[in-house]
């Protein structure tokens, strides 16, 4: 008696144990929720995952759906979580961003990686090329720049198929930054994503074939996600978006690799390396401050203050929004006012470029090719 009284304890966790696992194998792995999606397939298995809704104003799954869905964007692998103004969601292939007032952009993922010093990280564990300098863009006009990057389609006209498949592919893609031969996958980088085509059959692909990588995870993996939006929560949950405790955004971690990468802090660089240059301005004052401002297409803007000898990224609030014209004032030594044309509209910052803010009174002006803006 004395024995199965001490087994009454053990029984009832197990049979608790039982039927939590029944519950959870019992419930659909795809479930609507008031405003949109859950899916649990990027969860851990307990039936906890990540939905996808419109809840708030923000669209995500409206733009999910005209995306493709599951297809084109595979399934959410984040919360909502913010930085800066903007609100963002990641999935296996993308992240979205949302910008209040002006829509659902895709987020650079990879040009973001690269300014955030992942490229030998991703070339090592992931098989990404790293991106290739475009000098000819420099002063073109963008249906110039367009021709010079998708020339990269040529090398490989599989992926060439599949890149012009979607109908969308400037918007999802952008432009194309990189082509490598690996022998065992060919790999075309972009800035937003990253087309393979595996020689021989795979788990996931048959020989030939051509898939879109996924950066989201690449992203998550890298640590530009928030720790706490990585976390799954049940269906029953609505998860509020996720902010950072402090600015700036989280360090980037580097993720266990089979090869260890050392990934160096960001440090100032001898000449701006990501994206093509698009402006050129020194300083009213040049000969007392030597300071040089360079817009770049796919990197915001970098700074130096010796001349030109080296840079450093300056683009806190601005991020990888493409630069098309900088205009330091006249008095800037007393005013510090510089003003930054974008394709959203112009940017304002009065600390001689260390941080800028959008300005109020104009109205947006879209180029189609750039789309996120990072508050980094």
């Amino acid at each position: 008696m004395r024995s199965l009284h001490r087994l009454g304890p053990l029984a009832l966790l197990l049979a608790l144990a039982l039927s939590q696992a029944l519950v959870a194998a019992a419930q659909p792995a795809d479930q609507a929720v008031e405003n949109g999606w859950f899916s649990s397939q990027t969860g851990p298995g307990d039936g906890t995952g990540f939905g996808v809704t419109d809840r708030d104003g923000i669209p995500f799954w409206t733009e999910f759906q005209n995306a493709g869905g599951v297809a084109r964007l595979g399934y959410p692998v984040s919360r909502r979580w913010m930085a800066g103004p903007f609100t963002y969601q990641a999935f296996h292939k993308a992240v979205l961003q949302w910008q209040p007032g002006q829509g659902v952009f895709y987020v650079n993922i990879y040009d973001n990686l690269s300014a955030a010093g992942f490229d030998d990280w991703l070339l090592a564990a992931k098989q990404v090329p790293r991106p290739r300098a475009f000098p000819q863009d420099s002063g073109q006009p963008f249906s110039v720049v367009v021709q010079n990057h998708v020339a990269l389609l040529d090398e490989n006209a599989a992926i060439k198929a599949a890149w012009n498949a979607n109908p969308n592919w400037l918007r999802a893609y952008g432009l194309p930054v990189a082509y490598q031969d690996f022998g065992g996958v060919r790999v075309l980088r972009a800035q937003r994503a990253v087309l393979q085509q595996w020689v021989a059959a795979t788990s996931f692909t048959r020989a030939g074939a051509v898939v879109v990588s996924n950066g989201g995870d690449h992203y998550k993996q890298a640590g530009l996600i928030l720790t706490a939006a990585a976390a799954p929560h049940a269906v029953t949950e609505t998860p509020s978006t996720v902010t950072p405790t402090a600015e700036p955004s989280p360090t980037p971690v580097v993720p266990p690799t089979t090869t260890t990468t050392v990934v160096p802090a960001e440090q100032p660089n001898p000449a701006p390396e990501i994206g093509s240059v698009t402006t050129i301005v020194a300083s009213p004052l040049f000969s007392s401050d030597r300071t040089v401002w360079v817009g770049k297409l796919t990197g915001g803007i970098a700074r130096s203050t010796d001349g030109g000898v080296s840079y450093a990224r300056v683009n806190r609030g601005l991020g990888n929004l493409a630069v098309h014209a900088v205009a330091p004032s006249p008095a800037v030594s007393s005013d510090n006012l510089v003003l930054a044309g974008t394709n959203t509209g112009i940017y304002r910052s009065t600390d001689k470029g260390a941080t800028w803010g959008a300005t109020t009174g104009l109205p947006a002006a879209r180029i189609a090719h750039n789309g996120p803006v990072e508050s980094l």
